[in-house]
């Protein structure tokens, strides 16, 4: 017998690090041979005999190259392995070694739909004016039998890095999704799509949606999906390529501006890059990373901000969170529950951070952690209740309580936790020294953001709404800190919508600001963790909307009711009685708050509520009032950060529709989640529109879904956005509401930006205080003129050659 243990709490290393393992046999006889095997080529890279002994020894094992090992030990007498211990090492001092110089794209296929007809499609799909189209049944509307067709795509490599482009007519209302289905799916397919018309402008042209993808199979399905009723799938041409080379890196150097994927769920990312189904082990999941960090550094993205605790899954070997593991997710069987060769839980935050150090991104781990399952019942045994959650009642306080006496919730995505409570807040803080402490190491680590989201909101985060926190502590607690007695006796059955009633309506501007009071200093305590870890660390507070009690909004009026309340209370209000007070954080740097908008704004929207939906997502993206109330002021300039969440469509296809009978994970439907994108350059327009409104310096984009983006797009305008240092800038004023220009100081160099986010070429004068000699920062071109040309949804960054030369102002010359 071998005990082998390992003086380490996780297997990912950073190149030359230590690794300690400690040997004891059973009997001092005999020799243990040792073989480190490397996964990728299957080579023995190391081996050693070392004598068997009872008393135990501690060997060394080297972590001096990169890759994915396999450490076996054999038994000294049998000869047969004893152990299997499998270790990752990532070299985060070499990270530009094998970035290409150029894209090597080799033309695989051209797919004209006019003479090539889909191998699959609900109804056969009709040449008109050049294109083919689909029949009109949307997947929302008519969920039996939507329209869709899909084509087989030959592939030369099973394990290829591709490309498809698809060529569409920008001339009507459309709404579909571009999905990659294969049979190795694991589980989610890449989901692409595209929406024209509405409130986007049409072009009355042809334009490209780009899919990049890593095979897993050869003969994947290109499948077009309608969304909406009376509108119809429309393509006249689909190219296929191959990637042959790497991909060229965006930027050579790093970047103050953050500009970054978000991932809503914690293991996307191997999904979206490749990973096999089959596979617990590292290899698929170090791949995956490593393609992941490879396909930033080419758009342009240096931030990943990851999910890392959600729907019962969590990235790190965590000894808070009960309940949670990286186990099977949604029990599709997603690559990283652990294998036989993990002596220690995965740690898969570990992973990526190191991946981020090599390639000079920063990451943020993200927390929801919704109470789903185990967690609850642990929870409440910790709080001090009998560890059984279905007997919640209101003697137990660190749960909230509604107006109308709603408790503990029905269904994991009820409002929960009561977030004022001590044991609830200490709680939320042992998790973040965690894992602060453990990961303070890395210069990739940026933070951790809190995600305030109506779908599975646990109200650790905050109150749901106005409409929570009416529970005896709650209010007990209101009286004592204000001094304010609230007339409802605790022995009243009614006394929830009593002390609702009487709080809104005669003490509702205290009530408010004294649960914000509560939240900020919560807050405060949490990025007082991460500093105390690692000064610069920052907390990050991702709200995505103003309110967050999902579950009950039919009874307060539903997406009408919300649309209403917005209009006449504005975002800074609502989001205040959620306990989230905008100007408490424009003066505290460590924390960054941000309004997260849903993109595109209303395409899920059907049924009765649609228009409302609508109206409510498009307010929202387009009110400035959001970016203004939670930019971070120095005097008259600013700083401002901006999230957008992909308005994915959901469907579940059946894949006999496709020619598979099962996927391999034995499933007969996959689930789509497309993200859609708007036409051309009208991909940049939320960013564009954010930078007018506001100086960001952090973006982040995506959710679920192919949020890969649109390269051909994005790439130029990351250029420009990326070499801009991060400072605070202000606004040269002007009425116009399409074009804006931002400004700011670092020490005596002036730094500008011009933006325009119309349909139309513009051309700008710009008066300066001194000299008008500028330097564009993406190119380094040095230019003597202060007439500066803007193509349509552009934006372009400057310095001025003389020292504190700044634009006092600007005129627009000509928009056309």
């Amino acid at each position: 017998m071998v005990a082998a243990k390992v003086n380490a709490s996780s297997m990912v290393f950073r190149k030359g690090e230590p690794f300690q393992l400690y040997l004891q046999t059973g009997q001092s006889a005999g020799t243990l041979n040792l073989n480190i095997r490397e996964t990728q080529n299957e080579k023995i890279i190391w081996s050693t005999n070392q004598p068997a002994t009872s008393a135990g020894e501690t060997l060394s094992i080297p972590t001096d190259r990169e890759g994915v090992f396999d450490l076996t030990i054999k038994h000294p007498v049998a000869g047969q392995s004893a152990r299997t211990i499998q270790y990752v090492v990532i070299d985060t001092d070499n990270p530009n070694a094998d970035i290409a110089s150029s894209e090597d794209k080799q033309p695989i296929a051209t797919i004209d739909p006019a003479t090539s007809a889909a191998d699959y499609y609900s109804s056969l799909p009709i040449l008109a004016k050049g294109y083919v189209e689909s029949g009109s049944n949307g997947a929302y509307e008519n969920p039996v039998n939507p329209d869709y067709f899909a084509y087989t795509l030959r592939l030369p490599d099973k394990n290829g890095f591709y490309l498809v482009e698809v060529d569409y007519p920008d001339d009507e209302n459309r709404t579909f999704t571009i999905s990659l289905v294969d049979e190795a799916v694991n589980p989610y397919a890449l989901d692409s799509g595209v929406v024209t018309g509405g409130s986007f402008p049409l072009s009355n042209s042809t334009k490209t949606s780009q899919l990049y993808f890593y095979a897993r199979t050869n003969n994947p399905r290109l499948l077009f999906l309608n969304w909406h009723a009376n509108q119809q799938i429309a393509l006249s041409q689909i190219r296929v390529y191959k990637i042959s080379s790497g991909l060229p890196s965006l930027m050579a150097q790093p970047s103050e501006r953050l500009f970054g994927t978000f991932f809503e769920e914690t293991l996307r990312f191997t999904t979206y890059f490749g990973a096999g189904p089959k596979s617990s082990e590292w290899d698929e999941i170090k791949r995956a990373a490593d393609r992941w960090a490879e396909w930033s550094r080419f758009v342009g993205n240096n931030l990943w901000m990851q999910s890392i605790a959600n729907y019962q899954s969590v990235m790190w070997p965590s000894k808070v969170l009960p309940g949670y593991a990286p186990a099977e997710e949604d029990r599709y069987g997603l690559i990283g529950p652990p294998s036989e060769k993990d002596p220690v839980q995965k740690d898969l935050v570990r992973l990526l951070l190191l991946t981020a150090e090599k390639n000079n991104l920063a990451f943020i781990g993200e927390l929801n952690i919704p109470l789903i399952g185990f967690i609850r019942d642990a929870l409440d045994l910790r709080f001090g209740g009998s560890g059984d959650s279905s007997r919640n009642t209101n003697e137990t306080p660190w749960l909230t309580v509604s107006d109308q006496g709603k408790i503990g919730g029905k269904s994991p995505f009820d409002p929960y936790l009561n977030p004022v409570h001590p044991k609830v807040q200490e709680w939320v803080e042992s998790i973040f020294s965690e894992l602060a402490e453990r990961y303070k190491d890395s210069p990739a680590f940026n933070g951790l953001a809190v995600r305030l989201m109506g779908w599975a909101f646990s109200s650790w985060q905050a109150f749901p709404s106005i409409h929570w926190g009416y529970d005896d502590f709650t209010v007990r607690l209101f009286e004592k800190e204000t001094g304010i007695e609230v007339p409802v006796p605790e022995t009243d059955a009614g006394r929830f919508k009593k002390r609702y009633d009487w709080l809104t309506q005669t003490q509702y501007e205290r009530w408010v600001s004294w649960r914000c009071n509560k939240i900020f200093d919560f807050y405060k305590r949490l990025a007082s963790i991460l500093q105390s870890a690692k000064p610069g660390l920052k907390l990050y507070i991702n709200a995505f909307g103003p309110d967050y009690s999902a579950s009950d909004w039919g009874q307060y009026g539903g997406w009408r009711g919300r649309a209403a309340k917005l209009n006449k209370m504005g975002w800074s209000a609502v989001i205040k009685e959620s306990g989230i007070d905008p100007e408490m954080f424009k003066s505290y740097p460590n924390i960054i708050l941000s309004n997260a908008s849903y993109y595109p704004p209303g395409v899920r929207a059907k049924g009765a509520e649609a228009a409302s939906q609508a109206e409510v997502e498009w307010k929202e993206i387009q009110d400035p009032s959001f970016i203004s109330a939670a930019a971070h002021n120095d005097k008259n300039a600013s700083e401002s950060s901006v999230q957008f969440l992909s308005n994915y469509m959901e469907y579940d296809f059946p894949v006999i529709n496709i020619g598979f009978n099962k996927l391999l994970r034995d499933k007969d439907k996959l689930r789509i989640c497309g993200a859609l994108e708007p036409p051309g350059k009208l991909v940049l327009s939320r960013y564009l529109d954010a930078m007018v409104k506001g100086n960001i310096t952090l973006f982040t984009d995506g959710g679920i879904g192919y949020i890969l983006g649109q390269p051909n797009a994005l790439r130029p305008f990351l250029k420009e956005y990326l070499n801009l240092p991060k400072i605070p800038m202000q606004k040269v004023a002007n009425d116009s509401d399409v074009i804006a220009l931002w400004y700011g100081f670092k020490s005596d160099q002036v730094y500008y930006y011009l933006v325009n986010k119309s349909d139309k070429a513009a051309n700008v004068k710009i008066n300066f205080s001194g000299g008008s000699e500028i330097i564009r920062l993406a190119s380094s071109q040095v230019d003597d003129t202060a007439t500066i040309s803007l193509e349509p949804y552009s934006l372009k960054s400057f310095t001025t050659v003389e020292p504190n030369s700044y634009p006092m102002r600007f005129d627009i010359v000509s928009l056309n």
